[in-house]
């Protein structure tokens, strides 16, 4: 019965074998192999149980021809005898394919036949090519296929279903057009390729976590909208050529999930595009030639931990830095540093400060970060002291205490939605601040400011010159006249008033500047209700945070270019019911007294409204029409009163959110 047995299986091989080889087609011919050893042998013949193999670094110049197909005889030894021991009801599809390290120079085409596939893993071998077979795997989810010599990706490719794709260390030129079509991707790494320019279709990665891009030869990035990556937590740009991020230097760039962003090793001049990043922790700007950047662009980066700007051009320490009171370290080595803010002393959690390589003078030479920040507390000098105001400024505060004491209020106005209610440093700091002066006091300081001499700004740098940025900040300003305009030469596309007295803004600067002004800087000033009569057609960003704003009128001017509108930390009680801004898509208003939101309102005056911040208000209740809002793409609602959703639904996040909300929406 055994001998019978044996030579039916003999026959039935040998007709196998006689009749596959004048049939088989040229492109399934595999090239000449040695014969793989018992080891492979071994677990091509447990993975017909296990539905998975490994046969990384087993110096492979193909996969052995008993994994495609059960009777072949590849082996030193019988196969048959091998088989023979599977039953054919123990037998499971292939779902996990390894082979890394080895020589492979193609990928054999019958890998297609595994349609049960999931994870295809070839890293590290001398794979040239991608066979456009491989679309019929309509399981893969992992593909890995980095330090290979692949100079092209197929259309085909981009039809599977792919959530990790690994493509490092290639001869990439390029990727296809329709990229935008691997809609469940959510890591690609194209680190050390040779890619120059990335696809429009790039954007449509909405379920992207980590695209690493280093080491390639990108100069810009334009054609691809950042802000649509909403999932977007990891963002490698270093190594490049990169002179531009966006084709506006003004357009902000909103990723609300991002937490590391590496742009070091590039040709960077300048950064002036705003990072609405509140879970940004990790940002890298070194080795580039960024001179400045500008006031306000990292404001919406609370939770900032680490910020590497060494190797640049810095003239100067970028002014939000004195408002990051999570950050840990700082790094300003090799940049034309001269002077250091002493409020920098102030930021609590700073651990490591590296100011070497800069025209800096009598630094401590020794004791390490401790010293130098105690060095630079001893240097806040007491305002009463400081020179005289500019015409139209304010007096100062009689005691250094009181410089302190600001800076700590203005650090903390800062706190995101991620630290729940409004802390009690932000709580003290607003109860000490001087009320709001009259309108005879400001009346009578405008004409005081009228009557004496004009005081000579400091003359705009080259990088404000070439920007058109008017930078008033931080000059205790009541008001504004025609002296203090009359100093800058251009019209200014970037206005910033930050740390003033101004009760209103001034009408002067629109009188002047209508047109031109993209963007408007008002933080902490004594505005005590929205300007009115704004009217700016060009404006795109207007920050109006940390001042009293209490009212907001239902009859506000139109600004038809608004993108960005910040008012968090003011005394808002209600938005109005309609918002002028047709093209809104980020709405700051944490820190507030907010009771209610009009959903029905935001859906129809700010249909595009991407990212909607209401952390630490008194909101009682989330209307489920929130979920109606197609564009939203970041929703904080902590610190607030409600009880629904509850606090483990926010901590998931904006989807989260949205979903419960659709669940509770009642269909008449």
């Amino acid at each position: 019965m055994n001998s019978s047995l044996a030579s039916v299986m003999a026959a039935r091989r040998a007709a196998l074998q006689a009749s596959s080889a004048p049939t088989s087609k040229p492109s399934q011919q595999q090239p000449s192999q040695r014969k793989p050893s018992t080891a492979v042998l071994k677990a091509v013949l447990a993975s017909r149980t296990s539905g998975r193999i490994n046969l990384s670094n087993c110096s492979l110049d193909a996969l052995p021809a008993s994994l495609f197909d059960p009777a072949a005889d590849d082996g030193p030894t019988s196969h048959s005898s091998h088989s023979s021991a599977v039953a054919w009801w123990d037998v499971v599809d292939l779902t996990r394919l390894v082979a890394a390290d080895n020589c492979l120079s193609l990928i054999d085409p019958r890998i297609a036949d595994f349609g049960a596939l999931t994870v295809l893993d070839l890293h590290n071998n001398a794979i040239e090519a991608v066979p456009d077979c491989l679309a019929s795997l309509a399981n893969l989810s992992v593909l890995n296929l980095s330090f290979n010599r692949i100079a092209a990706l197929p259309e085909a490719l981009c039809s599977l279903p792919l959530v990790d794709l690994q493509l490092a260390s290639n001869c990439l030129r390029s990727l296809p057009a329709d990229i935008g079509r691997l809609s469940r991707l959510s890591t690609l790494e194209l680190a050390d390729n040779q890619i120059a320019a990335l696809p429009p279709s790039l954007s449509a990665l909405a379920a992207l976590q980590k695209l690493g891009l280093a080491k390639n030869h990108l100069v810009s990035i334009d054609l691809v909208s950042l802000s649509s990556l909403v999932r977007l937590t990891e963002l490698n740009l270093s190594y490049n050529r990169i002179e531009s991020v966006s084709a506006s230097p003004t357009d902000p760039i909103c990723l609300p999930a991002l937490a590391l962003l590496d742009i070091k090793h590039n040709k960077l001049a300048a950064w002036s595009n705003p990072l609405v990043c509140p879970q940004l922790r990790d940002a890298c700007f070194a080795f580039n030639r960024i001179t400045s950047i500008n006031d306000g662009v990292l404001a919406a980066c609370p939770l900032l931990e680490i910020l590497d700007l060494r190797d640049n051009a810095f003239v100067a320490v970028p002014s939000d830095v004195l408002s990051m009171r999570l950050l840990k370290r700082l790094d300003l080595t090799n940049n034309n540093i001269s002077r250091l803010q002493p409020e920098i002393g102030l930021i609590e959690c700073i651990n490591v400060l590296l100011v070497s390589g800069n025209p800096l003078r009598g630094l401590p030479s020794s004791g390490g970060t401790v010293r130098l920040l105690e060095y630079l507390r001893k240097r806040i000098v007491p305002v009463s002291t400081s020179p005289s105001p500019l015409p139209g400024s304010a007096p100062a505060p009689p005691a250094a205490s009181a410089s302190a004491s600001s800076l700590n209020a203005s650090m903390s106005s800062l706190s995101f939605s991620s630290f729940g209610a409004p802390s009690a440093a932000s709580a003290s700091a607003s109860a000490t601040e001087p009320a709001p002066r009259s309108k005879a006091a400001a009346a009578s300081a405008a004409a005081s400011s009228r009557s004496s001499p004009p005081t000579v700004l400091p003359a705009p740098s080259q990088q404000e010159t070439a920007s058109r940025v008017m930078d008033l900040s931080r000059l205790r300003l009541v008001a504004i006249d025609e002296t203090v305009l009359d100093q800058f030469s251009y019209a200014p596309s970037s206005i910033n008033l930050s740390q003033n007295q101004l009760a209103d803004i001034p009408s002067l600067l629109q009188d002047r500047y209508a047109r031109s002004v993209s963007s408007l800087v008002a933080r902490q000033n004594q505005l005590v209700a929205f300007p009115m009569h704004l009217s700016f057609p060009n404006l795109k960003i207007l920050d109006l945070s940390g001042n009293r704003i209490s009212v907001m009128p239902e009859t506000l001017a139109e600004l038809p270019s608004l993108d960005d509108l910040n008012l968090s930390f003011n005394q808002l009680t209600a938005l109005p019911r309609r918002l002028p801004f047709p093209r809104l898509t980020i709405l700051m208003a944490s820190d507030n007294r907010l009771v209610a939101i009009d959903a029905q309102s935001l859906r129809e005056c700010v249909p595009g409204l991407q990212v909607l911040d209401l952390s630490n208000n008194s909101i009682a209740s989330v209307p489920p029409e929130l979920a109606l809002l197609k564009s939203i793409r970041s929703l904080q609602l902590n610190g607030n009163t409600f009880r629904v959703p509850r606090p483990a639904i926010l901590q998931r996040g904006t989807d989260a959110i949205l979903e419960y909300l659709a669940g509770r929406i009642v269909v008449a």
